[in-house]
């Protein structure tokens, strides 16, 4: 991880604040104070940053949230027509979550939207692992809705195509 000095400096005034408030913490934020004082870059990763080193590209947010989208036109539609088995029952009618080894950044944004920002709650997403790779499968799905060019709800006909794609 590379700090410049400048990072340093609002670190350190943050440690510097966190010190006075925690004194019973004093020893460990002196520690970290003198790391980033010093310039101890080999122990910057012990600073307790919490920050992601890796950013999920706007592109790939994007994905996810119209993966999400998509499914939530599906939702719409089987809330429409309850009676259509076919389309309620179907495997890939519901959102199966992202590979939790391979697709780690991706289930964690599908995570985040649901579970912090409230988005798509009405899903009922009860598994976010899908325990296999799900991205080429999406896009497929996604791939087939854009040719549709579906702008507002679903045909039966068009959720089929998509949920067969």
């Amino acid at each position: 991880m590379d700090l410049t000095v400048k990072d340093r400096l609002f670190l350190k005034n943050q440690y510097e604040i966190l010190k006075m408030l925690q004194p019973d913490n004093a020893d460990s934020y002196d520690e970290k104070l003198e790391i980033l004082e010093s310039g101890y870059s080999l122990f910057y990763k012990e600073l307790d940053l919490s920050l992601s080193e890796d950013e999920l590209s706007e592109e790939n947010c994007r994905f996810v949230l119209n993966v999400l989208s998509l499914f939530e036109a599906i939702h719409f539609y089987t809330q429409e027509h309850p009676d259509d088995s076919e389309v309620i029952e179907h495997y890939r009618s519901q959102f199966a979550g992202f590979d939790g080894n391979n697709e780690c950044r991706l289930m964690s944004f599908a995570l985040f939207l649901v579970r912090t920002q409230h988005r798509f709650e009405h899903l009922d997403i009860t598994e976010f692992n899908s325990h296999c790779e799900m991205y080429s499968t999406y896009l497929r799905m996604l791939d087939r809705k854009r040719t549709l060019n579906t702008n507002g709800s679903l045909s039966r006909e068009q959720v089929i195509e998509i949920l067969h794609a």
